[in-house]
């Protein structure tokens, strides 16, 4: 199809049914920091089978019934598409074993001329008896699709963090293998694993994929906080790579936490305007 503002506006993105088993939650999990110090016993029903009950780490939410890549399927030039901003809202605990639907639908395309364009898009997971579970708007960027003009209404601007040194910093050691571990959940896009298809991009080694980068960050602060995700936004403005320490640096807010993720460049942070809310 030919790629026009109006048509990736008007695009029917497939629902997606889902089902959390028990083995997919503890994947989840353990890719994206849980478990990685057993004796915590706070984490151990997320990724201990035997455990009773089972809890769903909140921001599985980011892939539960993920469209994929429906971007390619609407026309655009897949290997140049990236993860630019992410925002989640749980309202509720993700049930295991429950039948899930997301419907997405398309909310804007914003024209960015030689660098490309932003198409942003709202998928709503509900039981399949209609509860509201969660709320995911994803922003990408596609590289090499701009210049077809604009279309919808995007999403509010991410606000940046206090101007003031950050209350605290965490440090978080990105495992060497956590991209070819995330990719079970679903994302087996080469970018993220293969050295050639990283470099066809422009990119010297493979990067971390972004919902897994979004997924340590929030274990992290989870765990520093001793509290649980309801709410998470973000705006990815570089890369990490498998491997690398990110640096968290937090600030105490009166209606949330606000962050800045940094990794080895600490000339440009790897995700801004960050946010989460907690229990």
């Amino acid at each position: 199809m030919r790629l026009t503002p109006e048509a990736l506006l008007q695009y029917a993105i497939p629902d997606v049914n889902a089902t959390i088993n028990p083995n997919a939650a503890a994947l989840y999990a353990l890719s994206v920091g849980y478990g990685s110090d057993a004796v915590i016993p706070e984490e151990l029903p997320y990724v201990a089978l035997a455990a009773t009950p089972q809890k769903v780490a909140p921001t599985m939410a980011n892939t539960i019934a993920h469209p994929g890549h429906w971007l390619a399927r609407a026309g655009a030039q897949w290997e140049g598409v990236v993860h630019a901003e992410q925002r989640l809202t749980v309202y509720h605990a993700i049930p295991l074993g429950a039948k899930l639907i997301s419907h997405t639908r398309v909310l804007s395309v914003t024209d960015r001329g030689a660098s490309g364009l932003f198409v942003s898009f709202q998928s709503d997971i509900s039981t399949t008896d209609g509860a509201l579970i969660a709320t995911r708007i994803q922003t990408d960027a596609c590289r090499f699709d701009g210049g077809i003009g604009s279309a919808g209404m995007p999403p509010p601007t991410l606000t940046l963090p206090p101007d003031r040194p950050a209350d605290t910093e965490l440090h978080v050691e990105l495992p060497a293998n956590a991209a070819l571990l995330y990719q079970l959940n679903g994302d087996d896009n080469a970018l993220h694993t293969i050295p050639a298809a990283a470099q066809r991009v422009g990119y010297d080694t493979p990067i971390l994929h972004g919902l897994c980068t979004i997924g340590w960050v929030a274990h992290a602060i989870e765990r520093h906080t001793q509290q649980e995700l309801r709410g998470f936004e973000g705006r990815f403005t570089s890369t990490i790579h498998p491997g690398a320490t990110a640096r968290i640096q937090l600030w105490a807010t009166p209606t949330a936490v606000a962050f800045r993720v940094y990794g080895p460049d600490t000339s440009r942070p790897v995700i801004d305007r960050g946010k989460v809310l907690l229990s």
